[in-house]
């Protein structure tokens, strides 16, 4: 093209930094002093690897579409980099959206995007794998592939162009980046990711060029690219326990989650209507406690972590939990290690559990009512009363949790006034269960935005002016309680929803 999709024309970067060592030495001599926390671009975070680059291996990229700080806090590209790092076929390197002050120089210096640890420019890698998570990084995914000195649109590349490759949930609407990418991995990236390496390093073992490896790549099952011809079954990782958690990459800049991660279990069988997660990481797969306990014993003693957190969609709901929480605890008893349960069912908390990490004092739990009345949680299928919300409440007060984060979402489906003036009147009731009054609940609020393949993909958006409307009524009168509120700008969710 002659100019990319802004109207400018594309950027072209300089060719004396296809050399790594110009390319380093001019970030360390003429940019970095330039830029705001240059940590997030000097790489040798404990558990990298600089060297590897070769031409008679698979080359990739995984390329994050966010800030360095919310990257390195991504667990799925932690799991993918661990992954094909393994491999001896395969060098894998990191690279996430540069900020705006360090993007002005770079395209003002022709300074490629490059590599966070080999410092060679993106254009030299065979594939540049974006994980899109989440609507908003799809303009942060444009710029990397421009300031990559390549085309945006796939059918403008060339045989010297990376193949651009994307997954994660964002992507099970293919169609919105299709003309952007090579192709779409839907799906578990664990096995998928493997299968691109295998066949990139054979094909370049055979002399194949981009247009022969992108053809075997396309012939995959589980890959979308907009001329394919069958309906594709996005890949599902049968076996969590196939792969160990990934435990040795510690960043430079504290991310926003500075903690150890473990994933106990993958998908979830409630069933909210306007949850995208629950619906298509399906079926439900559960790590075993046992190598749980394990992993993070060898995690903590890697990394030098004080804290733990066991992720899913409803951690609750996994059933080794009591299990991990013990073996965990037992494990390090005497220590200041902490365990984090961030994603409790209100209905599916054990007791037990929640005695056991109240003995640590835990900062906060956080809980998901989504609406303040039964009559929208019936039509939302969140299957938990006001009885099941309150009682969990009470019980995390009463183990010593300091704070309790209570998560909303404005702008459901048949939502009328009665149901906000609900969430009113339940955070009301919250209040008065805390020793400490309002200051000790924190309340977010967010508006409602259609996902594919949910229920309620078709179901529409309230106006931003609503939003903004909706968010005013709920502020107004939370503000007495003393709670502190976090409104989402309606700006960024009619965004996200179109």
């Amino acid at each position: 093209m002659a100019e990319n999709l802004t109207g400018s024309a594309p950027f072209q970067p300089d060719p004396r930094f296809d050399r790594p060592e110009t390319l380093n030495r001019t970030l360390q001599t003429r940019v970095l002093s330039l830029v705001s926390s240059p940590a997030r671009y000097l790489g040798g975070e404990l558990g990298a690897r600089r060297e590897g680059f070769a031409p008679d291996r698979a080359n990739i990229l995984l390329a994050f579409p966010d800030a360095y700080e919310i990257g390195m806090s991504h667990l799925g590209l932690r799991v993918l980099y661990s992954a094909l790092q393994r491999r001896a076929d395969t060098f894998c390197d990191l690279v996430f959206t540069p900020l705006p002050d360090l993007e002005t120089i770079m395209r003002e210096l022709g300074l490629p995007l490059f590599g966070l640890q080999c410092r060679r420019p993106a254009r030299q890698f065979d594939v540049i794998g974006f994980s899109l998570g989440y609507e908003l990084a799809y303009t942060n995914m444009l710029t990397m592939i421009d300031l990559a000195g390549s085309p945006l649109l796939a059918d403008d590349r060339s045989a010297s162009d990376p193949i651009f490759i994307a997954g994660g949930s964002c992507t099970l609407n293919p169609a919105v980046i299709g003309p952007f990418l090579d192709l779409v991995l839907p799906g578990d990236g664990e096995e998928s990711s493997q299968e691109v390496a295998r066949i990139i390093a054979a094909g370049k073992a055979e002399g194949q060029g981009r247009q022969e490896i992108l053809a075997e790549l396309r012939d995959l099952p589980g890959v979308w690219h907009p001329d394919v011809a069958k309906p594709v079954k996005a890949w599902v990782l049968s076996d969590l326990d196939a792969l160990p958690c990934p435990d040795e990459l510690v960043p430079l800049v504290e991310p926003v989650h500075d903690r150890l991660a473990l994933e106990v279990m993958r998908g979830c069988t409630r069933g909210c209507r306007f949850c995208q997660a629950g619906m298509i990481t399906r079926p439900v797969r559960e790590r075993n406690p046992e190598a749980l306990v394990a992993a993070a014993e060898r995690g903590l003693r890697t990394t030098g972590y004080g804290e733990v957190s066991l992720l899913s969609l409803s951690s609750s709901d996994y059933g080794g939990l009591a299990a991990v929480v013990a073996g965990i605890q037992d494990g390090w008893e005497g220590s200041e290690v902490n365990l984090v349960l961030p994603s409790l069912r209100m209905d599916a908390v054990e007791p037990e559990v929640l005695e056991r990490i109240g003995r640590r004092r835990p900062t906060s739990l956080t809980f998901a009512p989504e609406t303040g009345t039964q009559r929208l949680r019936d039509v939302i299928n969140k299957q938990i009363s006001q009885d099941d919300i309150l009682a969990a409440v009470e019980h995390a007060f009463a183990v010593g949790v300091k704070t309790v984060k209570l998560y909303f979402m404005i702008g459901l489906p048949t939502e009328t006034d009665l149901d906000l003036e609900g969430i009113v009147d339940l955070v009301g009731q919250v209040v008065k269960s805390a020793p400490g009054g309002g200051g000790q609940v924190h309340v977010s609020i967010s508006p409602f935005a259609p996902k594919a393949h949910t229920p309620f993909q078709w179901a529409g958006q309230i106006s931003r002016q609503e939003m903004q409307r909706r968010n005013a009524f709920l502020a107004g009168r939370l503000r007495p309680m003393g709670v502190k509120t976090s409104l989402r700008e309606p700006e960024v969710s009619f965004l996200e929803g179109l």
